[in-house]
């Protein structure tokens, strides 16, 4: 479809045959009409050949403006009453904000004292875990001493019932000897 169409022919647009300039006959009417519309055409600007006009912004007859009531000024009073209202609720603020920071900064503290407490428990912790770790250790060898120092017991038990029993034959041997 081309871009550049030419709009239909209007009837306004046709030139109207033009009359000779002479003073109208009143029994020819159809006379009348014709010089009336050379001479209307002749006021008339020509009508551009588009569908819309590009100086719509010189016809300002056919927009009317829209009057709007002006406020006269400013009343002193609702402005006074609206700053310190502002002023009011940004003191409020200012407190809210000052309460929450002050148990932000409480539950920080806090926090940090956990923190500190949790990181000593658990160095307390490992230190458990290494004396009973060592401690284990020390059990194991104590009981490994104990049975070793059983065993010596035993034997030592061992040897002194039969030197016991060998003393104990010498001396009947001994007193049957002397007998």
């Amino acid at each position: 479809m081309p871009l550049k169409r030419t709009p239909p022919s209007s009837p306004m647009l046709i030139k109207p045959v033009e009359a000779p300039m002479e003073a109208p006959a009143p029994e020819n009417s159809l006379r009348t009409e014709r010089m009336q519309t050379t001479t209307t055409a002749r006021n008339n600007p020509p009508l551009h050949q588009s569908e819309s006009s590009p100086d719509l912004h010189l016809l300002s007859g056919n927009t009317t403006e829209r009057k709007k009531r002006k406020f006269d000024g400013t009343n002193a009073d609702v402005s006074d009453v609206l700053k310190e209202m502002f002023l009011t609720f940004s003191h409020e603020q200012n407190g809210r904000l000052q309460q929450l920071q002050l148990k932000i900064d409480k539950l920080t503290e806090q926090n940090n004292e956990l923190h500190n407490s949790v990181l000593s428990m658990s160095d307390r912790y490992d230190e458990f875990l290494l004396k009973i770790s060592s401690l284990e250790a020390e059990r194991k060898e104590d009981k490994k001493i104990i049975k070793q120092l059983e065993e010596k017991l035993e034997l030592a038990e061992r040897k002194s019932r039969s030197s016991e029993f060998f003393k104990l034959f010498i001396v009947n041997i001994n007193i049957l000897a002397v007998t």
